[in-house]
């Protein structure tokens, strides 16, 4: 970039915090507004892949989650009682570690400054004209830049503002997400542990020695809630009572406070992310399903590649924000749709589609499954 442009965010997530760190690396002038009284993360653990460290190691903040991540070597799948089917070697494809989601959002927000983030503006509406962008919000302050950045999560009020007919789709099941303390012989470190059942799911990802988190998901409708003489724990506990011993031992170990339940949701395909001076990023762009732990991931490679850019603008940065868009589309569509196909095989919910699932994957080496996961941890922000 010739002269420096300012650039505002909305949203201090993963993704929002991961682009004003590549913005402020090529000398923009960053503004990040958050819709939240505080930034924060909502949920427990996640899988932060090799691709996703690589995209850290872009914006200085790689060594700080490699200190507080615990290294993943193995992918195991089980059956619902416990019987291994497929054992994957992961960690000859490079870095995989498990950690807390606060863990990945402390060194972001450390790095961008807390004081430097806007918090308590919701955004209300985007005006654009020949020279900038302005943003208003719903307390009343307004904000002008040269592009802006909506980076506000899969219910995003940018994305609403660019295609207000675009709505999130219910996956068809709800998730809990829970950390505790607890240590089992089945729960080993460097292993991560994936149980299926029929029609529901429980994946546990150990973080440190005696501490590691659990997710599980069941199919439901969705307007299904909690019942309301029971908490979330009593809620899991109740759905996950069969499953193969220790799991029902560590809900019992997890504080209330420490699960969280939601929806899933997906987005279907956004086109286009940019018009004019404002693009999405992260799930405003192209939020999937968990089952690849890759939405995270996705994010961080977004803001690198934006920064990368807008690096190379010569035009103020309309034309970066369609190359941003034009890399990145294919690949993260490709994540979303993997996430999809491989969350419609996990939930599989009659009796003989479960058992012919979980025969295939006792018949398929892992190591088959190598190239795949390859081609999804494979990020080289170099050939941007």
């Amino acid at each position: 970039m010739s002269t420096p442009i300012r650039v505002l965010v909305i949203g201090a997530g993963i993704g929002g915090l991961s682009a004003t760190l590549a913005l402020r690396r090529i000398g923009c002038e960053v503004l990040v507004y958050e819709r939240n009284a505080e930034v924060r993360e909502i949920g427990a653990g996640l899988s932060y892949w090799s691709n996703g460290l690589r995209a850290a190691r872009e914006i200085g903040v790689e060594e700080e989650i490699l200190r507080t991540g615990s290294p993943i070597e193995w992918l195991e799948n089980a059956d619902w009682t416990g019987r291994p089917l497929q054992r994957i070697h992961v960690g000859r494809l490079g870095r995989h570690v498990a950690l807390g989601r606060t863990d990945l959002l402390e060194p972001l927000l450390s790095a961008v400054g807390a004081a430097s983030v806007r918090v308590g503006h919701r955004l209300e509406r985007v005006r654009q004209d020949s020279g900038g962008v302005t943003a208003a919000f719903e307390n009343g302050a307004e904000s002008r830049g040269d592009l802006l950045v909506g980076a506000d999560g899969i219910f995003s009020d940018v994305r609403r503002e660019l295609h207000p007919r675009v709505t999130p789709a219910y996956a068809g099941h709800v998730a809990w997400r829970g950390i505790a303390s607890f240590e089992h012989a089945r729960f080993p470190l460097g292993v991560a542990l994936s149980l299926m059942g029929r029609g529901k799911h429980f994946a546990v990802e150990p973080m440190t020695a005696g501490r590691l988190f659990w997710y599980a998901t069941k199919n439901r409708p969705e307007s299904s809630e909690a019942p309301a003489h029971r908490g979330k724990k009593g809620e899991v506990r109740e759905s996950f009572r069969d499953c193969a011993d220790p799991v029902p031992a560590l809900i019992e170990a997890t504080p209330e406070e420490e699960i969280f339940r939601n929806r899933v949701y997906d987005l279907p395909r956004v086109r286009p992310w940019s018009r004019g001076r404002v693009t999405l990023l992260g799930d405003a762009a192209h939020a999937m399903r968990p089952n690849l732990g890759q939405g995270a991931c996705q994010a961080v490679e977004d803001a690198v590649v934006l920064g990368a850019c807008l690096a190379r603008s010569r035009d103020g940065g309309e034309a970066a924000l369609r190359r941003y868009e034009a890399l990145r589309r294919r690949r993260t569509g490709w994540v979303v749709y993997w996430s999809r196909q491989l969350s419609l095989i996990e939930y599989l919910e009659g009796p003989l589609a479960a058992k012919l699932r979980d025969a295939w994957l006792r018949l398929v080496p892992g190591f088959l499954n190598l190239p795949w996961f390859a081609t999804l941890v494979r990020f080289r922000p170099e050939r941007v």
